[in-house]
């Protein structure tokens, strides 16, 4: 399923789904919350501060990042692509969470560029592309 909407009346958008492989790409937007229940998220040229919320293992594949993205999840393990030479910060919060940052992520906690792990049980791995 496509949906598109148009840009100039969108300021934060609110999705829940359940699907096989979800796709967000060419958004702009204050805020974006996904409650989605699917084992691989795409994010591309998506100008936003994102929140994902899931209890399931997930791979996210970011082809650009431009913000925040918060990954936040109960007992699972999920995997965060972003792309190599961007600089990004990373940051952890929760209980038993643990974040595993990969080769090719240039990390840099001044960065407006933020991959967050927040939630119970869980660990997030960030690896460059």
């Amino acid at each position: 399923m496509i949906i598109w909407v148009p840009q100039r009346y969108v300021t934060t958008v609110e999705c829940a789904a359940k699907a096989h492989e979800a796709h967000v790409r060419g958004l702009t937007c204050d805020g974006l919350e996904l409650d989605v229940r699917t084992p691989r998220l795409n994010l591309d040229d998506v100008h936003a501060h994102v929140e994902i919320n899931g209890n399931l293992d997930m791979e996210i594949d970011c082809a650009s990042i431009d913000g925040r993205i918060d990954v936040n999840q109960l007992s699972s393990t999920s995997r965060i692509t972003v792309p190599k030479g961007v600089s990004i910060a990373v940051l952890t919060h929760g209980l038993r969470t643990r974040t595993i940052v990969g080769a090719g992520v240039r990390q840099d906690e001044d960065s407006p560029n933020i991959v967050e792990l927040n939630g119970v049980a869980s660990e997030l791995i960030v690896e460059g592309r």
